[in-house]
Order: structure tokens, then C-alpha cells, then sequence
């Protein structure tokens, strides 16, 4: 009887012993401060008045998948969430957040803001990459962010004190 027990307890510990390696390895490249993509969105917004009457979609909409693709190129399955705000009007002003589910993407992410920025600004005269002033492009953890406006450093700002 002793036997079994000293087995059966060697098994659990084990068991318990495999499941904690999985679950960190799980993680490890998630960032652990992932905010609500609503809230960095009303957030991010919130600092660009020239963008309050403009478009914005997030992961959460019943499109998001369609609209995604016309932002990134990135694997929609890499995503965790995403958010794009782009004018009705014929201005380039844009703020696009994508978080990945994996920091190995986020590199990727950010590159694929980038050609559609580009893309983007070759159809406007007063936008270019010169143009430091509206335009920003960063990683921060999980995080790829573009913005193109007026307000472009206050609302890296307001990305960055909400991600603290």
C-alpha cells in the first residue's frame, strides 16, 4: 500500500510539475499589460480632435476581419485585436493600432502599417515621409502603432500613458 501511495503521489507532483512548464511557455512572448483595444482606442481618439468625425472600427465589429485586411497583410489568426480610425474626407489622416497575439509578429505588424502608409500618403500631396510632425510609426510591446495627423505626438502620448 505504501508503494502505491509513494506512486501515486510521485505522479502527481509530475503531473503538477508538467502543467506549470506548459502554461510559461504558453505566455512567454504575450505581453502581460495588453489593454482593451476600446479603451485604447477612446483613449488614443480622444487626443486627435481633427479625427472625431472620422470612420473607426475595431476587432470587436461584426467587419473586423474584412477591414483588417484593407490596413495589413498580416495573418488575421496573429491578431489579438486591432483598431483603425481613417477619414471619410480625402485626407490621409489615420490612427491604426494592431495588437499581436505573439511579440515575434509585432515587427511584422509594423511593417505592414508602414506600406500602407505609404501607400496612403503616395495618393496625398501634403503628406510625406518627411513630414515628421503628422506621422509615427512604433512598436511598444505587443503593440504596432501608425498615426498620421496634426496631433500625432499627443496622441503617442495618450497610447503610451494608458499602456504604463
Amino acid at each position: 500500500m505504501f508503494k502505491k501511495t509513494l506512486c501515486f503521489f510521485f505522479a502527481f507532483l509530475f503531473s503538477v510539475g508538467i502543467c506549470s512548464c506548459s502554461s510559461k511557455e504558453d505566455n512567454k512572448n504575450t505581453d502581460p499589460k495588453i489593454i482593451d483595444i476600446e479603451i485604447l482606442q477612446k483613449t488614443m481618439l480622444k487626443a486627435a480632435p481633427s479625427l472625431s468625425n472620422n470612420i473607426s472600427v475595431n476587432s470587436n465589429s461584426e467587419q473586423a476581419k474584412d477591414t483588417f485586411t484593407s490596413i495589413s497583410d498580416l495573418d488575421y489568426d496573429s491578431v489579438q485585436s486591432y483598431f483603425i480610425c481613417y477619414s471619410k474626407d480625402t485626407v490621409a489622416d489615420e490612427i491604426a493600432l494592431i495588437c499581436v497575439k505573439d511579440k515575434k509578429d509585432v515587427q511584422t505588424a509594423l511593417e505592414s502599417l508602414e506600406n500602407h502608409a505609404e501607400q496612403k500618403m503616395s495618393l496625398f500631396s501634403d503628406y510625406s515621409a518627411k513630414n515628421t510632425e503628422k506621422f509615427s510609426a512604433f512598436t511598444t510591446g505587443n503593440y504596432a502603432v501608425l498615426i498620421i495627423c496634426n496631433e500625432a505626438s499627443s496622441v503617442k502620448k495618450a497610447f503610451e500613458d494608458t499602456i504604463k
